[in-house]
């Protein structure tokens, strides 16, 4: 059963997630509470000029040798006829009685003073009427009489403005949510943009560098700063026990390796049979190529780690160069080839990298020259120097000369047609390019006139 890995959840989608929820609820709840003060303002408004209407007429009531009299008050109509086109509708009863007005006006369940009148919405006519009721009781030959005063006013024109209203309510509402998500978005990569400086700061690092992150962040990240920085710790010194246990690995491979092939060619010395004499020399050429290709696999190792952990100090080119022709002097002598180095630079010349790689290159250069140079011949090195770079170059005339792609000469564990007697495990030049690759420098092979075969190492200076 596989587990399936969780999905990757952004932190800031998730932040402008929320915010968008909290903005549009806000938003609602602003439209809502807006609306309903803008409907109460319009209804409030024409209830107003309904009750000075009404106040109007109870002002105009006149009682005369017993009669009332009335003096409807125009200019209150005309004012409440001028605002939009809505129609006016009244009605004056005495008591019960009705006087004037539109009698099937439905009377009032209750009546105001005037002071505060009673107001209603009724179905009247097909449309939504807005009527306010006032009483007034009044004196008339010794009796009470209550006038009752009932007017009216359609609500198109409120109900107009009330959209229009709503209209800018929408355009505000819609401008406000805009400008919140924008605020919203730079709040949020405001809040993120430390995340990012950090991300920043380690991402610029090299594959190298191992330092504690020292990176001012808020209170927040303090714990994945201490956990960023324990898990380099952890892994700083596990690449140190692997370098521990890469050097222990080569001593304790290369010193019985070594062992057994010098019992294997003592017994050969003294072996007389033929059969044990081939027997011993194919133990010897094991024992060799198993010396050979450990010690590769172990350099490779070494380099790896070193990619990792560089200890880049001044060197000496000259110097460096020199120790190690001196190493393969011996080797040389054995099969009488003569190593030569010819150089432009000064003794002084140094370069700022790491030696331990440098001589790792150096090495397996050497040794593939050794290797498949044929007897009695001669391996030049040769140094020149720019101002912006070093050039180490090594050439060798090859037993069996065929060109070969270069693609394929520093792949892993690949071997041309003229390696076949010859032992080797196919990983020299790989890591000569990996060792370059480390130190920011370049690997040529050239198939030069004459046979001869140059394999250049090209450093920075700076």
């Amino acid at each position: 059963m596989t587990r399936t890995s969780p999905a990757r959840l952004s932190l800031r989608n998730r932040l402008l997630v929320i915010l968008a929820i909290l903005v549009a609820i806000f938003s609602l709840v602003l439209f809502v509470s807006m609306r309903t003060l803008a409907g109460q303002a319009v209804s409030a408004a024409q209830d107003g000029l309904l009750k000075a209407a009404a106040v109007s007429i109870l002002e105009k009531v006149r009682i005369s040798d017993g009669a009332l009299f009335f003096d409807l008050p125009y200019d209150t109509f005309t004012i409440l006829g001028s605002i939009g086109e809505d129609r006016i509708f009244y009605r004056i009863d005495a008591n019960s009685t009705f006087l004037t007005g539109y009698e099937d006006l439905p009377i009032s369940d209750s009546y105001g003073d005037e002071r505060t009148p009673a107001f209603a919405s009724i179905d009247y006519l097909g449309e939504i009427l807005r009527v306010a009721a006032i009483e007034k009781p009044v004196l008339v030959e010794g009796r009470s009489i209550r006038i009752r005063v009932l007017i009216g006013q359609t609500s198109n024109f409120q109900a107009q403005l009330l959209s229009q209203l709503t209209e800018n309510l929408l355009v505000i509402v819609v401008s406000f949510c805009l400008f919140a998500g924008l605020l919203a978005v730079l709040t949020v990569n405001s809040m993120l943009n430390p995340i990012r400086r950090l991300a920043d700061a380690v991402g610029r690092r090299g594959p190298n560098d191992l330092r504690r992150v020292d990176h001012p962040t808020p209170q927040e990240l303090a714990p994945l700063m201490t956990a960023l920085n324990d898990f380099i710790a952890r892994l700083n010194g596990a690449l140190k026990q692997t370098e521990i246990f890469i050097a222990e690995a080569a001593h304790h491979i290369r010193t019985p390796l070594a062992t057994v092939k010098s019992e294997g060619e003592l017994a050969l010395r003294k072996a007389r049979k033929p059969e044990n004499r081939a027997h011993l020399r194919n133990i010897v050429r094991s024992v060799e190529q198993a010396n050979r290709s450990a010690t590769q696999l172990l350099d490779h190792a070494i380099v790896l780690y070193r990619m990792e952990q560089p200890e880049r100090r001044t060197v000496g080119v000259l110097q460096c160069v020199n120790d190690m022709v001196s190493s393969f002097a011996p080797s040389a002598e054995l099969r009488d080839i003569e190593i030569t180095v010819d150089s432009d630079i000064s003794a002084g010349l140094e370069l700022y990298l790491d030696q331990t790689l440098l001589e790792t290159a150096l090495r397996n250069l050497l040794d593939n020259a050794l290797k498949y140079s044929d007897a009695e011949t001669t391996i030049s090195i040769s140094l020149n120097a720019s101002p912006d770079r070093c050039r180490i170059s090594v050439r060798n005339r090859p037993a069996t000369m065929i060109e070969i792609d270069p693609d394929l000469m520093i792949k892993r564990f690949s071997r041309g047609a003229n390696a076949t007697n010859v032992v080797g495990s196919g990983l020299g030049l790989a890591i000569v390019r990996e060792v370059m690759m480390a130190l920011g420098g370049t690997l040529d092979i050239d198939f030069e006139e004459g046979g001869s075969l140059c394999a250049s190492l090209s450093l920075s200076r700076r």
